[in-house]
């Protein structure tokens, strides 16, 4: 039962997530129109060298940022208010590892 209650969660909260790889236009599909928008970039060898646009999205409780690199979303960062419970971050995880399956590694 508790595996039927996950995957009732994960395709109730995919729609909340972006995933890496989206495009600005899946993102807004995905999360609403964009909040903001600004720029994101690295520091190298004392240069600043800018790479994308950031855009930030709220949707149910979530601020959702995505870094784009070549209009492809290459990180994202989610921030809520309050404890994460497990079910959220294993959509979380499980939504944005590809075509790889996460796992969590038990060490001892």
């Amino acid at each position: 039962m508790r595996a039927l209650y996950i995957v009732v969660i994960f395709f109730l909260a995919t729609p909340l997530f972006g995933r890496l790889g989206d495009t600005k236009a899946e993102l807004v599909e995905r999360l609403g129109p964009v909040r903001t928008t600004s720029k994101h970039f690295v520091i190298a060898q004392g240069k600043i060298i800018p790479l994308g646009p950031n855009y930030s999205f709220q949707k149910d409780g979530w601020m959702i940022e995505c870094d784009l690199i070549d209009d492809r979303c290459a990180r994202l960062r989610y921030y809520k208010k309050g404890d994460w419970t497990e079910e959220q971050l294993t959509v979380l995880l499980s939504n944005n590892a590809g075509a790889g399956r996460w796992s969590e590694k038990k060490t001892s």
